[in-house]
């Protein structure tokens, strides 16, 4: 079973007056930039650091921390996330719908033949433009609160991808649009944050604005 499946079911099943988790036989990770969280080594911290647009519950259903509502419109082959009010980076500024195209948009720079990813609207083109951060691609439309993603063809269950590690939420902010490497201090979008480690522990803290969910306070790897 996906580490991320096996993480999600541990914290929803945590009961509510838990306040600590210790798990593991985890090794180092090597890089907190979520553009990596696929690799073994990143999945676990990818998970407790950052948002996604989707996360699995159950094992086969899907829900999410940051969207007021989505889904996948099969007449249009467009897929829709509606972006929840008065969210939150670590930093405490702002999370808003430019942070989440940011994020879309840096997993197409990085990896465009990745699944799903290749079969937006006007990625072939957009690749191969000088800074393609720089400009607008046709598959991707923001309004309002609203992110569209629009498909060259009919797509068999892209929501599941979204879920993955790989599109966790960072400020667009602290992009660097040229390269589309996350510049030093960046903050992160996810439930816990690291309150320290040393080269045996990393231990993570619950951010106040995640204390409705029934997650531990704390969990140390």
């Amino acid at each position: 079973m996906h580490k991320l499946v096996i993480l999600s079911m541990i914290l929803n099943s945590m009961p509510a007056l838990a306040n600590r988790l210790f798990i593991t036989e985890t090794g180092k990770y090597s890089s907190i930039d979520p553009i990596d969280g696929d690799s073994t080594e990143n999945i676990l911290i990818s998970r407790m650091l950052y948002a996604t647009p989707l996360q699995p519950k159950n094992g086969h259903e899907l829900e999410s921390l940051i969207l007021e509502s989505f889904g996948y419109n099969t007449d249009k082959n467009c897929l829709e996330f509606q972006l929840k009010e008065n969210l939150k980076f670590s930093n405490n500024n702002p999370i808003n719908i430019y942070d989440l195209e940011m994020s879309i948009l840096r997993m197409v720079y990085k990896r465009p033949d990745f699944p799903i990813i290749s079969d937006i609207k006007g990625v072939s083109d957009w690749i191969k433009t000088k800074y393609p951060l720089e400009n607008k691609l046709d598959g991707i439309k923001v309004e309002n609160n609203k992110l569209r993603i629009y498909f060259k063809e009919k797509t068999e269950h892209p929501l599941f991808r979204f879920s993955l590690e790989l599109f966790g939420i960072v400020p667009k902010s602290f992009v660097d649009i040229k390269t589309g490497k996350l510049k030093d201090g960046f903050p992160t979008s996810g439930p816990y944050i690291i309150k320290k480690e040393n080269s045996n522990s990393i231990d993570f803290e619950l951010r106040p604005n995640f204390k409705n969910l029934k997650y531990p306070d704390e969990i140390t790897f």
